[in-house]
């Protein structure tokens, strides 16, 4: 087998996934957009705070029961991706006027990305109770299910935002990054070029798309066609390129660019993303976890582990990094610590199929053939979940 394959092998574990956001006091959120965006949190239309936070500070001082200047100030703390003060504003608006839909939303999406998925859930359902055509709320709804692993649910949310609101961007995006989840790539571009469509200007929506390309290009090149698998891995650089011309400051693009590289080379290239990456974010777990790969692929064994490590570190909580540090350990011939990795990435993520597929390839190695077949059952069964 050549190294085009094993490498094949390596970068199934690999997620070319979500910003991950960093829970603090302050934590670095990705950005806003002023449009209706098909984003990984799901963004409608915000509005545009037309003053400072001094500016609502001392209205609230002058009004302490003006629910829009709480809101305004709350928006304005998004924006400086400072949560709790966001969250104290939102809820301090919802206080003063409960059905107030910014609060309410806004609120959600913090709640989201602090993985507080039931209280993100709960303003969704209370904003569709105030307001029942309130498509941004069904889709922030569908995120939430989507991140507690209710797949089934979460494409439910999304398809009613869509009914509500054909012309909504984010549902057709958050549609297209479920499929890919359940290894349905062709779906997947369907609901990704649609998005497109509505806004071409989507930088994520390019970042999803080269997703859809390295998904195909692996199983292109598994099923022995090098040459096939070469080119789609290539138009997943090219969608990775426009990511980055229309959002140069986002590190989670070069990460994913980053991710192609380290399959179809040079694993060097890989590694400047990666830089770039820790350059813009330096607490960006994405970019540890990939250069963990690139480092693997050009047999830097110690770095790879050191930078999984770093990762893990960052976000302890998260799942992909202890499924590739336990491709790196079978690689190398440590199945126990391999088998360790593996079972950590599905206690924290029960429905991940790479994992699943990876850990079922290592039973039969081991002879566990009983365990192996319990595996690849479970991974057929949530392919099914989006067919």
């Amino acid at each position: 087998m050549n190294r085009f394959f094993t490498t094949m092998a390596v970068l199934q574990a690999l997620a070319l996934c979500s910003p991950l956001v960093t829970v603090a006091d302050d934590f670095t959120l990705p950005k806003l957009t002023q449009r209706g965006g098909a984003d990984a949190i799901g963004r409608f239309s915000l509005p545009k705070p037309s003053q400072t936070l001094e500016h609502y500070s001392k209205r609230i001082q002058d009004n302490p029961d003006d629910a829009e200047s709480y809101a305004m100030r709350g928006l304005l703390y998004f924006q400086e991706r400072k949560a709790k003060k966001a969250i104290d504003d939102f809820s301090k608006t919802l206080e003063l006027s409960p059905k107030h839909h910014l609060a309410r939303i806004g609120r959600a999406m913090l709640y989201h990305e602090m993985g507080r998925y039931e209280e993100a859930i709960q303003d969704c359902t209370k904003a569709i109770e105030a307001d029942p055509l309130a498509a941004d709320a069904y889709n922030q709804r569908g995120l939430a299910y989507s991140g507690m692993g209710k797949l089934e649910e979460a494409l439910i949310e999304y398809n009613k935002a869509s009914q509500i609101d054909p012309a909504y961007v984010a549902p057709y995006q958050n549609r297209s990054s479920l499929y890919l989840r359940v290894g349905d790539s062709q779906k997947a571009f369907e609901q990704v070029n649609r998005a497109l469509a509505l806004d071409p200007t989507l930088a994520r929506a390019y970042h999803n798309r080269a997703l859809v390309w390295k998904q195909q290009g692996i199983v292109i090149a598994l099923s022995g066609d090098e040459e096939e698998a070469r080119g789609l891995l290539k138009q997943a650089i090219a969608d990775l390129d426009q990511a980055i011309l229309l959002d140069p400051e986002n590190a989670w693009h070069y990460c994913a660019r980053a991710a192609v590289y380290s399959l179809v080379g040079p694993c060097e290239q890989a590694i400047l993303d990666c830089n770039k990456a820790i350059e813009l974010d330096p607490n960006s777990r994405d970019a540890f976890h990939n250069r963990a790969a690139a480092h693997a692929e050009l047999g830097l064994v110690d770095k790879a582990l050191a930078d999984c490590a770093e990762a893990i570190r960052l976000r302890p909580e998260l799942p992909e990094t202890y499924s590739l540090r336990g491709l790196i350990y079978a690689n190398h011939n440590h199945p126990q610590k391999a088998l360790a990795d593996y079972n950590k990435t599905l206690e924290i993520s029960p429905n991940d199929i790479g994992t699943l597929t990876s850990r079922a390839t290592l039973h039969e190695a081991m002879g566990n053939t009983e365990a192996a077949a319990k595996d690849r059952r479970k991974v057929q069964q949530l392919q099914n979940v989006a067919r």
